[in-house]
């Protein structure tokens, strides 16, 4: 399988007042509601009163379903940006991680953080609702510190099926970083006691011995793919050929605890340095031809913008290479003169070496990325 990856657009920024007043912000999280999508952002800068403001979220939505020549987003309070979801106490910030629907009310996981640059400090996790989908969002009763394990394994995505919310996240593990998996059911959301961890002997009610989905994980996005009829985690890498965090890889797997299949490059932004493609996430519900392109965001972090990008997933040839007797590749493959055509038919031909496909593939990859500003 190949990926042709292409930039739709700079959300927001780009040095101009854009929606919102918006002059740079990270992370965006997709969400369908009604009939619309509603787009979670991070940390959030704004021209305000002939100054900039920092906010610590904002929420946009469109009902623009077509991504393939951009989003016009609309923010909550026209025309400005505004935190769904601010800090109250020592609360420096309030990172929305997880965010879903459930019935007519959105429910997100947060992130709450002492302040501190470029230390920051942790505090723990909760739990918030949007009723009727009304900003902002109010807390709920559930919270826990960061010595939980709920904190410890992380919290990043949350994909909802068959009555559970799986939560997805990632921890850092030695020198990478691994994704992990914990559900509770929609019906006990605010009972600690009901969630469950994913472990190497199955689901548990202690994480330990941990069970690691995949490595070399940013926060994973999961959904379920119908083009390639399993579940698809798109994700930026933690180190890549193009640096930290600048590339974005995905992953398919028959179940939602795995096996994940090999990672395979479908963004990478070669000589921008750090963070050029963190924070990735996807949304099927932009996607076109049964799943065959589907769209994502990133953040550049020199930018301090998100970025649109559009894939295409095409099902590869097998290229092939000719070879004889005194070629690396025959002598691996065939391994005895017996099993060798080369006597009967003189040099014959063998597939490329899976990972030799590989870095074609980045290659190809790398180079069909291209800027499209609106």
């Amino acid at each position: 399988m190949l990926a042709f990856t292409r930039q739709v657009e700079r959300c927001t920024g780009d040095g101009a007042i854009s929606p919102g007043h918006v002059i740079g912000q990270d992370s965006a999280i997709a969400v369908a509601y009604g009939n619309e999508v509603r787009v979670f952002f991070g940390d959030t800068s704004v021209y305000c009163e002939g100054r900039q403001v920092w906010l610590p979220n904002s929420m946009a939505t469109t009902t623009d379903l077509d991504a393939s020549d951009g989003l016009d987003l609309d923010y909550y309070l026209p025309g400005l940006a505004t935190p769904v979801l601010e800090p109250i106490g020592q609360e420096g910030t309030v990172w929305l991680m997880a965010v879903f629907v459930h019935g007519t009310d959105i429910w997100a996981y947060y992130l709450s953080v002492l302040p501190g640059w470029p230390e920051v400090p942790p505090l723990g996790a909760g739990l918030a609702v949007m009723r009727e989908g009304k900003p902002p969002f109010v807390r709920t009763g559930f919270y826990v510190f960061a010595d939980d394990p709920i904190y410890q394994t992380g919290i990043a995505h949350a994909f909802v099926e068959d009555g559970w919310v799986h939560l997805f996240g990632r921890i850092k593990q030695g020198y990478t970083s691994v994704a992990t998996l914990k559900r509770v059911p929609l019906d006990a959301l605010e009972r600690r006691d009901a969630y469950e961890f994913w472990t190497t002997s199955g689901w548990a009610d202690s994480p330990e011995p941990l069970g690691v989905l995949f490595t070399e994980a940013g926060s994973p996005s999961v959904h379920w793919s119908d083009h390639h009829q399993q579940y698809m985690a798109v994700y930026s890498v933690l180190f890549s050929p193009y640096g930290f965090l600048s590339a974005v890889a995905f992953r398919t797997a028959p179940a939602l605890t795995g096996p994940w299949s090999d990672p395979t490059l479908i963004n990478g932004a070669p000589g921008t340095g750090w963070g050029s493609n963190y924070a990735a996430s996807w949304n099927p519900v932009f996607s076109r031809e049964n799943g065959r392109v589907v769209y994502f965001t990133s953040t550049d972090w020199s930018a301090y913008n998100v970025f649109l990008y559009e894939t295409s997933f095409e099902f590869a040839r097998v290229d092939m290479r000719t070879v004889g007797p005194d070629d690396v590749a025959c002598q691996r493959a065939c391994r005895t003169a017996s099993a060798c055509p080369s006597p009967r038919v003189g040099r014959h031909r063998l597939p490329l070496r899976r990972e030799e496909r590989t870095i074609a593939a980045v290659r190809l990859v790398g180079t069909s990325v291209f800027p499209c500003r609106r």
